[in-house]
C-alpha cells in the first residue's frame, strides 16, 4: 500500500472518482447520490498526505453547484464536501476508527439537509405536498385500490414521514458519512483502518436508557399527537432503535467471523434488516450485547 507503484494508484483512482461523480452529478436522476460521494476522493487523498488537491476539489464543486443553480447553498456544500474529506482522512491515516469523524460527517450532512429544506421553501416548494402528489400519482398507475382508499394511506404514510423529519434526516446523515468511509477504504484497501468498523462497533449506555424511556412514552399517547414531547420521544425511539439495531448487527457480525462463508451471510444479513420482524431482532440481539459488555466491564 505505501509502495510509489500503489500510492499512484490509488491517487489515480480518487481522481477517476472525482471527475465520474462530477460528470454524474450534471444529471438530474444521479445527482443526490454522485453528490452525497463527492468527499470520497477527497478523504483518499488526505491519507495520502496531498493538501492542495482536497481544497482545489472542493472548490470545483462548490463552482458546478452554482453552475447548476443552487447559488447560495453552494458555497455551503463546497466547506461540508472539505470537512468531511479532511476529517474521515486524518481518521483513516491515523489507522483509529473513524466513529468521531462519523459523527462529525452526519451533523455537516444534517446541516446542509436542512439549509436544502430551507432552500426548497424559499423557492416556494413544498417538499410534502410534492412527496403526497408523487406517491398518490405511483399508487393509482401501479394498484387497483379505490382513490378515497390510496388518498388516506399516503396521507398517514407522509404525516409519517413529516414526524420522523429530524430522525430521517439524521439517519440519512449517517448512511451518507458512512458510505463515504467505504467508498474511500475501498479504493485504499483493506489495511486503510486498522480495526473493522462493524466488529468494533460499540454504543455507549446512555442510548440504550434514552432508547428505553422513548420506547416507554409511546405507549401513553397524548390526545395531540403534534405536541413537542411526543415528537421528540417518537424521534428519539426511532434513532435509538437504529443505532442499537446496527450493534445487534455487529453482534451477529462477530459470532460469523470464524465462517468461510461471511461476507455472503453479512449480504444477506443486510438484506433482511428493512424487515420489522427481522430489524426488532437485531434491536433485542443489540440490547443483549450492550449489557453483557457492561457486566463484563464491573
Amino acid at each position: 500500500m505505501n509502495s510509489p507503484d500503489s500510492v499512484s494508484r490509488e491517487v489515480i483512482l480518487a481522481g477517476v472518482a472525482y471527475v465520474a461523480l462530477l460528470g454524474f452529478a450534471v444529471t438530474p436522476t444521479t445527482r443526490i447520490l454522485a453528490t452525497s460521494l463527492l468527499p470520497v476522493p477527497l478523504i483518499v487523498l488526505t491519507v495520502k498526505n496531498i493538501r492542495w488537491a482536497p481544497v482545489g476539489m472542493a472548490a470545483l464543486s462548490a463552482l458546478l453547484m452554482a453552475v447548476l443553480g443552487y447559488t447560495w447553498f453552494s458555497p455551503l456544500f463546497g466547506l461540508v464536501v472539505y470537512f468531511m474529506g479532511w476529517s474521515m482522512g486524518e481518521a483513516l491515516k491515523s489507522n483509529r476508527a473513524p466513529y468521531q469523524s462519523l459523527v462529525v460527517g452526519t451533523l455537516s450532512v444534517v446541516m446542509l439537509e436542512l439549509v436544502g429544506f430551507a432552500m426548497l421553501r424559499s423557492m416556494g416548494l413544498d417538499f410534502y405536498a410534492t412527496f403526497r402528489t408523487v406517491l398518490l400519482e405511483s399508487v393509482q398507475q401501479s394498484s387497483s385500490m379505490p382513490q378515497e382508499a390510496a388518498r388516506n394511506l399516503i396521507a398517514d404514510l407522509v404525516d409519517r414521514v413529516h414526524l420522523l423529519t429530524p430522525a430521517i434526516l439524521c439517519v440519512a446523515g449517517f448512511l451518507i458519512s458512512l458510505a463515504n468511509v467505504l467508498g474511500a477504504k475501498l479504493i485504499l484497501g483493506p489495511r486503510s483502518c486498522a480495526t473493522g468498523l462493524l466488529t468494533q462497533y460499540q454504543l455507549p449506555q446512555t442510548v440504550v436508557a434514552v432508547y428505553v424511556i422513548a420506547s416507554v412514552a409511546l405507549l401513553f399517547p397524548p390526545g395531540d399527537s403534534t405536541s413537542f414531547w411526543w415528537q421528540a420521544c417518537v424521534n428519539a425511539a426511532y434513532l435509538g432503535g437504529f443505532f442499537i439495531g446496527i450493534q445487534g448487527l455487529s453482534w451477529c457480525w462477530r459470532m460469523v467471523q470464524p465462517m468461510r462463508s461471511k461476507w455472503l451471510i453479512l449480504v444477506l444479513l443486510l438484506i433482511l434488516a428493512p424487515i420489522p420482524f427481522v430489524h426488532s431482532i437485531y434491536i433485542l440481539a443489540g440490547l443483549l450485547d450492550l449489557m453483557n459488555r457492561a457486566n463484563r466491564m464491573r
